[in-house]
């Protein structure tokens, strides 16, 4: 982001306090949280940029059908804090592999962590990443129709490189959202027993976004096409407006395997965390999650999906 927005922010932030009347006190602290994050963002690429042009950090990725080089975009900028909303299970299993056998296009997730202080990756960080089914389902609720189902959830520890890797399917959406997926970071926690991360402090709660046109190529998709949710528009999703702010870019990178979505989605997203601005429980600074999906129905059964998805339904989820 340029200097010259901030000076536009500040501007903005003066005026409001020309006539502080009603709810312009609320849009002053918004406009004055905007500025912070803007000059945190300035201020930490202007001491970074010399470090990041010595570095090329790179991840090879492997799908059963491709293997390339996956380049993270390594700026040094703070990834905006959202709400966790509804859908969150605490002490995740800790595993690559989180789809469980549901249905949709695979999806190949490697999340770079950035210690923005410091501008180097962040090993021994626990990444936590949940969302719905390819028709809006969560697991792990009784609302949702799925209790004591765990698919599409867990959690990794980033190596030395500050890199894990997930294997999933591509998400559906629900009414109220768009698409997306939840992140949140931990340190200082330690794998239970049963394989679960636990305890450690949350110093990141996030989601993660696709490009629209990616997002209205997999809708055509079975099961994906099966839907009966109302879709939203990137455009129209207020929390991803507030997560892809402050010169972060919220949208994960991606490429179709051998050319061609249904064979899956390689996709890679860079989050800069602070370890000194801890969240406490991880709510986020975000307003709202969005309506909660509906539907019920168990998670099917099977082995991961592999090539072409398969033309089965998941859960369905009714409009709400």
């Amino acid at each position: 982001m340029k200097i010259s927005q901030v000076f536009l922010t500040l501007a903005a932030v003066g005026l409001a306090f020309a006539h502080p009347e009603g709810h312009e006190q609320e849009q002053i602290a918004h406009a004055a949280h905007h500025v912070a994050m803007t000059r945190r963002a300035v201020e930490f690429h202007k001491r970074c940029s010399s470090q990041m042009a010595k570095r090329h950090l790179m991840r090879r990725c492997h799908t059963s059908d491709v293997q390339r080089q996956v380049q993270f975009n390594t700026t040094c900028i703070l990834t905006p804090e959202v709400t966790q909303g509804p859908y969150y299970v605490d002490n995740e299993v800790l595993r690559a592999n989180v789809t469980e056998g549901q249905p949709g296009v695979p999806l190949k997730l490697d999340l770079l962590v950035m210690n923005i202080n410091t501008c180097e990756p962040y090993p021994n960080a626990a990444v936590t990443i949940w969302h719905a089914n390819s028709t809006g389902v969560y697991s792990g609720y009784e609302v949702e129709g799925t209790a004591g189902a765990n698919f599409l959830r867990g959690a990794q520890i980033t190596n030395d490189s500050g890199v894990v890797a997930f294997d999933s399917v591509f998400p559906g959406w629900y009414t109220g959202r768009a698409v997306h997926i939840h992140t949140m970071v931990h340190i200082n926690g330690s794998k239970a027993d049963n394989g679960s991360y636990i305890g450690g402090t949350a110093i990141h709660t996030g989601q993660l976004f696709f490009a629209q046109e990616l997002i209205d190529s997999i809708a055509s998709i079975d099961p994906y096409a099966t839907s009966t949710q109302q879709r939203m528009n990137n455009t129209d999703d207020s929390i991803l407006q507030e997560e892809n702010s402050g010169g972060y870019n919220a949208y994960a990178q991606y490429e179709a395997v051998n050319g061609s979505i249904e064979n899956g989605i390689v996709s890679w997203i860079t989050l800069g965390v602070d370890e000194n601005t801890q969240n406490g429980d991880g709510s986020g600074s975000g307003t709202g999650g969005g309506a909660p999906p509906s539907g019920s129905g168990s998670p099917p059964s099977g082995s991961a999906p592999s090539g072409s998805p398969p033309s089965g339904a998941a859960p369905a989820a009714s409009a709400s």
